[in-house]
C-alpha cells in the first residue's frame, strides 16, 4: 500500500515553483482551504459580535485562534455556562447564514497563483469542515475566483 506524502512543502501559494513542478512531474497540488486559501477571522469577528454583542479585533482572534479565551471571557461577562457559548458559537460558525461567501477572506492572490497551477495540475482541495458543507465550500471557492471543482480538480471534506 502506498503512502500519500507529500514531497514539498511551501509557506505561502504564491512560493510554488511552477515550471519546476511541471519539469519534474508533478500532477497534482493538495491545498488545505482554511488558512491556506481562505481565512475565518472576519467570519468569528462578525458572529462574536452579532451574536455576543462583543467587539473584538482581528488581532485578538489571530492570538486566540481556537477563541478558548474570548468565549471564555463571554461567558463570564454574560454569567452563563462555558459549553453553552460554545454551542451557541458552533452553531453559528457551522451554519448557513455564517458560511456564507461574504463573510470569508482570500489569501491575497491565492486564487490567481491557483488557477495558474491549475493549467497543468490536478487541484486537490482538502478540508476538515463537515462534509454537509461540501455546497456550501464549493461557492465560497468560485465567489473568489477558485478553478472550479469540475473535471479533473476535486473537493475532499471530512
Amino acid at each position: 500500500m502506498k503512502f500519500l506524502l507529500p514531497r514539498f512543502m511551501f509557506d505561502k501559494i504564491e512560493d510554488i515553483p511552477l515550471e519546476y513542478m511541471k519539469k519534474i512531474g508533478v500532477k497534482a497540488a493538495i491545498l488545505d482551504i482554511d488558512n491556506t486559501l481562505l481565512t475565518q477571522n472576519k467570519r468569528k469577528r462578525l458572529i462574536i459580535k452579532e451574536v455576543f454583542d462583543v467587539d473584538i479585533t482581528l488581532e485578538e482572534i489571530e492570538y486566540d485562534f481556537s477563541l478558548d479565551r474570548v468565549l471564555t471571557k463571554i461567558a463570564r461577562e454574560k454569567d452563563t455556562n462555558l459549553q453553552d457559548i460554545r454551542n451557541i458559537f458552533s452553531e453559528k460558525f457551522f451554519g448557513e447564514e455564517y458560511n456564507q461567501p461574504e463573510h470569508f477572506e482570500c489569501l491575497e492572490q491565492a486564487p490567481h497563483y491557483l488557477n495558474l497551477i491549475a493549467k497543468n495540475h490536478k487541484i486537490i482541495y482538502l478540508s476538515a469542515r463537515d462534509y454537509r458543507t461540501r455546497d456550501l465550500t464549493i461557492k465560497q471557492l468560485e465567489f473568489f475566483g477558485f478553478p472550479k471543482i469540475e473535471g479533473v480538480n476535486e473537493l475532499i471534506v471530512m
